[in-house]
């Protein structure tokens, strides 16, 4: 039995979205999607598969420091405004600090959006 980097009953998303992450061209593989969603990082890595141009990867810091983070996703938000891509302010605001199950439903609709799928 081989055991993938994250499972879904640990992750807390549906299995599809979480397959959806695991089969992207990521920089980093994500292994606690709380954490590795609160700077933004993951999430820029996520757009910049389906918007290579406009999310630039280079861009952003893999960082913990609540400076960092502010930075990505205000950088995020930007870009998303410009490709008529709204996410939830309150969502975005949880998931920068670890709110239970923020950032399991903003990667939820984040992968509604991109594969018009529900």
């Amino acid at each position: 039995m081989s055991l993938s980097p994250v499972s879904p009953v640990r992750t807390g998303l549906p299995r599809e979205v979480l397959q959806w992450i695991l089969n992207l061209q990521l920089s980093v593989c994500p292994k606690n999607v709380r954490r590795d969603s609160s700077n933004g990082y993951l999430v820029a890595d996520i757009f910049s598969q389906y918007y290579p141009k406009v999310f630039l990867l280079y861009s952003y810091k893999n960082g913990a420091a609540l400076s960092i983070k502010q930075d990505n996703w205000r950088r995020i938000q930007k870009f998303l405004r410009k490709l008529n891509i709204n996410l939830s302010q309150d969502l975005i605001n949880g998931t920068m600090h670890f709110e239970m199950g923020a950032a399991e439903k903003l990667l939820t609709e984040i992968y509604s959006i991109l594969t018009k799928q529900r």
